[in-house]
């Protein structure tokens, strides 16, 4: 049942999603069609590059239930597997805190003392990535183990959820933070960037609540055979 009702809404969440993005892509590609650009049309909301917006609720919204899922999961462990207890309820704070982080910008108040050490010149513009990078490369190492324990299925979409996001929350912000740093950012090759960046993001996140589900289902399932086979046992 608990299954059921986030799969249900997962479809329609994914489609606000999918809607506010191009919403955002088709208002900026008419901002961007004249000379000089007309943003007298554009709405607010659906802007991508600001915080307090749509896209940025939806983002923290996905990542919260992505979550609530992590920890449902762990509590669904057996008792005696406390490694992998360890490693989902980990995973659920690591999401809980990205879901805060995406409404606050947590990360960007790295800025300041990671510009007190690094130039904020190129790729390292945005100077929060010096210090994010090694950080997801540590977290991402430590669950190795997690990984390898997992059937090679789940293990292959967590891999590629995790691409996806941190190739738009790191990659495509380094790539931002250069066309920032060399030609500023209103124009209209930065906006497409954070449209990938944004979008690269949100299919990371989508994937891997979608990777959830159907780890809970499969457990659902098994735990019913289970219980079939005990009936008829008996």
């Amino acid at each position: 049942m608990f299954t059921r009702v986030f799969s249900f809404w997962f479809v329609l969440f994914a489609l606000c999603f999918v809607g506010v993005w191009l919403g955002s892509l088709l208002q900026d590609i008419v901002a961007y069609s004249s000379t000089p650009p007309n943003f007298d049309s554009m709405i607010w909301i659906l802007e991508l590059d600001a915080e307090m917006v749509l896209f940025s609720w939806l983002s923290s919204l996905g990542l919260f239930l992505c979550s609530i899922l992590l920890l449902q999961i762990a509590s669904d462990q057996p008792r005696s597997s406390k490694r992998a207890i360890a490693y989902w309820t980990a995973l659920g704070l690591i999401f809980f805190y990205l879901s805060a982080d995406e409404t606050v910008s947590l990360h960007e108040r790295l800025h300041g003392p990671a510009s007190n050490h690094f130039d904020s010149v190129g790729y390292f513009h945005f100077t929060w990535v010096v210090i994010g990078a090694p950080i997801v490369a540590i977290l991402g190492l430590c669950f190795v183990p997690f990984l390898r324990s997992l059937p090679s299925k789940f293990a292959g979409l967590m891999i590629l959820s995790g691409a996806l996001y941190v190739g738009g929350a790191i990659g495509m912000e380094m790539i931002g933070g250069n066309l920032t740093y060399s030609t500023g950012n209103e124009n209209f090759v930065y906006r497409l960037v954070v449209h990938i960046e944004e979008g690269l993001e949100a299919a990371g996140i989508l994937t891997f609540a979608a990777t959830l589900l159907l780890y809970r289902s499969d457990a659902d399932l098994a735990k019913h055979e289970v219980a079939k086979t005990a009936r008829q046992s008996a």
